[in-house]
C-alpha cells in the first residue's frame, strides 16, 4: 500500500495494475487488489525455470538464512510453467474475477525473453541474443500471443551505477553495454535493424 501511496503522490494517478516483486503473488493478494480497485495483476511468469532463477539468485547473493527463507517462493515454482502465456481471468474464492496479464515467455518452450535475459545472453553473443529474441517474437506471432515484454529499470541502469542488486542478470553489464542491447532488442521487436 505504501508503493501505491507513493505512486499517487508522484503522479496524481492511482495505479490500475500490479506486478509483484520477483513474480510473487497469492490468491489473498489478488483479493486485496480487487478490493482496492485494481483492474489487473501482472505478477505471473509462466516458465518452468523459476526455481533455477531462484537458486541462482540465492547462490550469488549474500543473504542471511532469514532473508533466504523470506524468498522461498521468489520466481515461482515448476507448476508456473503450466500457466497460460496469454491473458486470462483468475476466479477468486470470493466469486470475483481479476485479469491476469502474465509476463510473456516464449510460447510452447516457456522460456523467458524479457530484457534481463537478453542482456545476459548478449554477454556471450549479440548474435545469439538477437536470434533468441527473433525466435520468441516469431513464436508469439505463430500462436497469436501479444507479448507483455518486461522492462525493468534495473536492466537499464547497469551494474556500474549501483551495487545494490548484483544478482539481477541485467546488472552484470555496465549501463553503456546494456543500452546497445536495449536498442537491438527494441529494433528486433519492431522488425527493423539498428
Amino acid at each position: 500500500m505504501r508503493a501505491e501511496e507513493h505512486i499517487v503522490g508522484v503522479t496524481g494517478q492511482k495505479p490500475l495494475g500490479f506486478r509483484g516483486p520477483g513474480f510473487s503473488w497469492s490468491r489473498d493478494l489478488l483479493e486485496v487488489l480487487l478490493e482496492r480497485g485494481y483492474l489487473y495483476d501482472a505478477s505471473t511468469l509462466p516458465t518452468y525455470i523459476g526455481p533455477l532463477a531462484r537458486a541462482y539468485y540465492l547462490w550469488t547473493s549474500d543473504l542471511s538464512a532469514e532473508e533466504r527463507n523470506k524468498r522461498a517462493e521468489l520466481f515461482g515454482n515448476w507448476r508456473d510453467g503450466l500457466r497460460p502465456v496469454k491473458p486470462y481471468f483468475w476466479q477468486l474464492p470470493s466469486g470475483s474475477k481479476i485479469l491476469e496479464i502474465p509476463v510473456t515467455t516464449m510460447p510452447v518452450f516457456k522460456v523467458p525473453f524479457h530484457l534481463s535475459y537478453l542482456i545476459y545472453l548478449s554477454r556471450f553473443s549479440t548474435f545469439l541474443m538477437t536470434c533468441y529474441l527473433k525466435m520468441a517474437i516469431l513464436m508469439c506471432r505463430l500462436t497469436g500471443t501479444a507479448p507483455s515484454f518486461l522492462l525493468h529499470p534495473l536492466d537499464l541502469i547497469g551494474c556500474d551505477r549501483s551495487k545494490s542488486f548484483p544478482s539481477s542478470p541485467g546488472w552484470i553489464c555496465p549501463a553503456a553495454s546494456s543500452s546497445p542491447t536495449w536498442k537491438r532488442s527494441s529494433a528486433s521487436c519492431r522488425g527493423t535493424t539498428g
